[in-house]
């Protein structure tokens, strides 16, 4: 066990309360409309879980989708393939792959298509109307000191990156495609701090709006600052804890997420997370399992998420689902 638990526990509780009291003093950005809602959509069983608390904290491929200099955390190549059936028949895929390139860090990307039922309309002599989302993401993530040179000390323990994306969107016949990027930074504590602390914060969906016929929808653009502890690890037993803040600049104001993580011999993974949104929609707890196996040089990891949503101060629930297949070598 990390020996500043006992020494220093308050470093714990203003970790975890200083993000989510953003909440509370930030003034959100009024309502508006913006395109592409694929995009606000969170994926991953195992970011899910924890709540959507994730950019403090990933260091898979999956992690590109919260921040990309998360990726300078992966270790060796990673592949990841989910599976979301959300409601009304709305299913969402995720394709990832990431891994290590020389002289460029850890380079990753993802496809992610959405798919909905045809809206038929009984009455109307046209034909039901299609529609369809495909966001590619390509990013690359290291530390700050491969990638600038020297700097002050702090900086040794700094990770950057960005990412790139296509966004393409098609409404029957009209198709539309829009340009962003994501930049993002994470931060490690040194190990005299004793307990390991890690800060994120980023900045996603910066780009041109997303245009169909004359009609054109401003980007999702939003911030993201997390942070994340791990108040004990002993080897066979392991306890992370996680929150983030999420703005939506143009959207529905502030989101906090907080999750909590137990791994028993880096084998078995109990999840747990709640999201709070301002405006008293998509609040819900969410919870999942995991398990890691190995096949020769190759790591396994089968995660599940449950995740509860509810809307407008809960009058309507909805049950979410969400399975992903991951493989690290």
């Amino acid at each position: 066990m990390c020996k500043s638990v006992k020494r220093r526990p308050w470093m714990l509780g203003m970790a975890l309360a200083g993000v989510c009291g953003l909440s509370l003093a930030a003034a959100a950005a009024g309502p508006g409309t913006t395109g592409a809602d694929v995009l606000k959509v969170n994926l991953g069983a195992r970011p899910n879980a924890l709540g959507g608390a994730y950019s403090a904290v990933g260091n898979d491929v999956q992690s590109l989708l919260y921040n990309p200099a998360d990726l300078a955390g992966a270790q060796g190549s990673d592949a990841v393939f989910q599976h979301y059936a959300a409601f009304a028949e709305v299913t969402y895929e995720l394709l990832g792959y990431a891994q290590p390139v020389e002289d460029m860090g850890i380079v990753g990307g993802t496809l992610v298509w959405r798919t909905m039922p045809p809206i038929d309309n009984p009455g109307a002599p046209d034909a039901p109307v299609a529609v369809n989302d495909l966001v590619l993401t390509v990013g690359e993530g290291r530390l700050w000191k491969e990638w600038f040179g020297g700097g002050p000390a702090i900086l040794d323990r700094l990770a950057v990156g960005g990412a790139a994306k296509i966004i393409y969107s098609s409404l029957r016949e009209a198709h539309a495609v829009s340009l962003a990027a994501d930049l993002g930074a994470v931060w490690n504590s040194p190990a005299t701090w004793g307990l390991p602390v890690t800060v994120a914060a980023g900045l996603q969906n910066a780009g041109a709006p997303l245009r169909f016929l004359e009609q054109a929808d401003p980007l999702p653009l939003c911030g993201r600052l997390g942070v994340s502890v791990v108040p004990w690890d002993t080897g066979r037993h392991k306890g992370l804890l996680t929150a983030e803040c999420l703005l939506s600049v143009l959207d529905s104001g502030l989101t906090a997420s907080v999750g909590a993580e137990y791994t028993l011999a880096k084998i078995i993974f109990f999840r747990a997370g709640y999201r709070f949104e301002n405006a008293g929609n998509i609040n819900g707890p969410s919870a999942g399992l995991g398990v890691a196996f190995m096949a020769g040089t190759l790591t396994f990891h089968l995660d599940y998420a449950y995740r509860v949503t509810l809307w407008d101060a809960y009058d309507s629930v909805d049950n979410n689902h969400f399975i992903s297949l991951g493989v690290h070598f």
